[in-house]
């Protein structure tokens, strides 16, 4: 996709990469509603937790005729996030998150029943060592509407395209110590070197 201008650090849920990616898995999902159809109990459900998310639940619901619900991890693993720069112990930390595909946002934090606002989670993130380099983005955008996504920085980045207009600007909110953090096909090159490394 870069090649036509789309810049993708992900590229398995929106544009090329993600109508490309649909193509594959669709016809797998298919199959696997047909085995539901054919051999489940009824009313079984199937539940998707492969992207491109969004089409392949489309696709089961629509053409494979299997109740289907999609799921993603962002949202465990945001609340890990919030947990970790609110020193919140397991079980303190509740929440509502909202929206659809890979936009969903954490509306409500709260630990121990005290509503978190705004600027004390910016305050956390921006404080934390970690999180204060590899989460800018999602920072920015907690700053700018009061919700903290539950993609990651490079995942967000591909929604939220103005965020990857210019290589320099891309430069300025992305971390490259870890490919999901926001650099261009980082999901490409961790795949492949996964997948040379299965190989050796």
């Amino acid at each position: 996709p870069l090649k036509y201008g789309v810049d993708q650090c992900v590229g398995d849920t929106i544009c090329a990469g993600g109508i490309l990616y649909g193509q594959r898995n669709i016809p797998v999902i298919l199959d696997f509603c047909k085995d539901i159809r054919e051999l489940a109990e009824p009313g079984a459900k199937f539940l998707n937790y492969a992207n491109p998310m969004a089409m392949n639940t489309w696709a089961a619901i629509e053409f494979g005729k299997v109740d289907t619900v999609g799921l993603c991890h962002g949202v465990q693993h945001g609340a890990e996030q919030i947990a970790e720069i609110l020193g919140a112990g397991e079980g303190e930390l509740d929440y509502v998150c909202s929206g659809i595909n890979h936009q969903t946002w954490f509306i409500d934090v709260r630990v121990k029943g005290r509503k978190i606002g705004r600027d004390e989670l910016v305050a956390a993130f921006e404080a934390h060592p970690v999180f204060s380099r590899q989460e800018k983005l999602r920072i920015d955008v907690l700053k700018r509407f009061g919700v903290y996504s539950t993609e990651s920085n490079g995942h967000l980045s591909e929604y939220l395209p103005w965020y990857r207009k210019r290589p320099e600007e891309t430069a300025k909110w992305i971390d490259m110590s870890d490919w999901i953090h926001g650099e261009t096909g980082g999901y490409l090159r961790y795949s492949t070197e996964t997948r040379n490394w299965f190989e050796t």
